[in-house]
């Protein structure tokens, strides 16, 4: 089982290389003759295998179990990656090939993932919590080690980069994949997603909240049924707009940092190293966002017996001052301040949520209400990717390819990110105090 579980930390940092994209984005897209309107539509692919990906990933799980579903997430990365540095390479301009190739990097991503969290918790059924973490923190590191891997050994050689993802990450969860065994058979009725996030034991009963904050036993799809609560719908509100905004930065950031170099007039070389920065510091904070938000949200839900959603409340407020920052500064110092305050607040909002969802509407539909949940942000990702990609091309000097405005390339596109955090803020407000009375 130990081995099991080293094989998982293993596997779960060379999927965890989607938010990688910063890293490579803008030299990527210069080098094949692409566009930030275009680069925009590339993350979006990306997500598109993460996102949607994630619904068949568990199916396929559930019924081939760990290994021969990282295999095929090993299959998926190697060829995504590949596919990407031979665009790089070959300067081919071909956006249907590349989208291609992001989904199944996505895709791959997503499914070797989650099958490590599920070898992690059927092997350890007395120490879910500590053990599925464990490769949560691999995933959430991954960013992290590999933009320092970029910054130190593949400074100007993107085309290496991708190539050295293409053997690296995929080797690494095609030697792991025999060793993520399941040891422990799972008792029927688990639901390992909804024990790794909200610490609960599966084989206990629902946590004890009113009957109305409950979804009723659906006799119709459960889907259904959640897309008709009022209360679902404001959760999915929040989560959409909040997650879509932090990815938006995410994937955008190297923009940012491209833009924010070359108005300091710092050597070119500074770019990858700045853009490799802010890709760690996002990563960083995030993981310690998902991490911390489990005790806070405890702490307060349990100790103090106030609701989740304050740590939403609060997150929501620092998100907005991160875009803040964003819309005047011209400061590469404060841009490392605005990738800690956003990938934390990510990472909050993210390692609150699940929390928040089995509380309102139990764990036996868990799975489904998350996953319906997590479609939400692809949505507001695109909406607000596609902005930044034509607002960041609109100030775009034509015959260089460079964009030497500071944050007026990209300011329209954060202001309308601050506005739609400060609307989300009151929706939460106004959540909060309809659910007053059950505390």
């Amino acid at each position: 089982m130990i081995i099991s579980l080293l094989a998982s930390v293993l596997v779960a940092l060379a999927s965890g290389t989607p938010y990688l994209y910063g890293v490579y984005a803008p030299q990527l897209v210069k080098r094949v003759g692409l566009t930030a309107l275009h680069s925009a539509t590339i993350s979006l692919a990306s997500n598109i295998g993460s996102g949607i990906g994630g619904f068949p990933a568990g199916l396929i799980i559930d019924a081939k179990d760990p290994p021969m579903s990282i295999l095929i997430g090993s299959i998926c990365i190697m060829m995504g990656y590949f596919g990407v540095h031979e665009v790089y390479v070959h300067r081919w301009a071909n956006m249907p090939f590349i989208c291609v190739a992001m989904v199944l990097v996505g895709f791959g991503s997503i499914i070797s993932y989650f099958a490590t969290i599920k070898a992690a918790q059927a092997n350890f059924p007395k120490h879910r919590g500590s053990a599925g973490a464990i490769p949560v923190s691999g995933y959430g590191l991954s960013a992290t080690i590999f933009s320092v891997i970029a910054a130190h050994y593949f400074k100007n050689n993107t085309g290496g980069f991708l190539g050295f993802l293409a053997l690296f990450c995929g080797s690494v969860t095609l030697l792991c994949c025999y060793f993520v065994q399941l040891k422990t058979p799972l008792p029927p009725s688990f639901d390992e997603e909804s024990a790794l996030l909200t610490g609960t034991d599966p084989t206990h009963s629902h946590d004890h909240h009113p009957p109305s904050e409950h979804l009723p036993e659906p006799a119709n799809s459960p889907v259904l049924v959640l897309l008709t609560s009022k209360k679902f719908l404001c959760h999915y509100l929040i989560v959409s707009v909040l997650s879509g905004i932090g990815q938006m930065y995410i994937y955008s950031v190297g923009f940012v940092v491209s833009a924010q170099v070359t108005y300091a007039k710092s050597s070119a070389s500074d770019v990858e190293t700045v853009q490799a920065l802010q890709v760690g510091l996002i990563s960083i904070a995030s993981f310690s966002g998902r991490l911390l938000s489990g005790i806070f949200s405890d702490i307060l839900h349990k100790k103090f017996k106030l609701q989740r959603l304050w740590i939403v409340l609060t997150t929501t407020l620092a998100l907005a001052c991160g875009q803040l920052i964003l819309v005047y500064s011209n400061n590469l110092s404060l841009l490392a301040v605005t990738s800690a305050v956003i990938g934390g607040s990510y990472g909050l909002i993210f390692g609150t949520y699940p929390a928040i969802m089995a509380d309102e509407f139990g764990t036996d539909t868990f799975s489904t209400t998350w996953g319906l949940i997590c479609t939400g942000p692809l949505i507001t990702l695109y909406i607000l990717n596609k902005y930044f990609g034509r607002i960041f091309d609109s100030n775009t000097d034509a015959n260089t390819g460079v964009c030497y405005l500071g944050n007026n390339c990209y300011r329209p596109v954060f202001q309308l990110s601050f506005y739609l955090g400060v609307a989300i803020f009151f929706v939460a407000m106004g959540l909060m105090w309809a659910q007053r009375k059950w505390l």
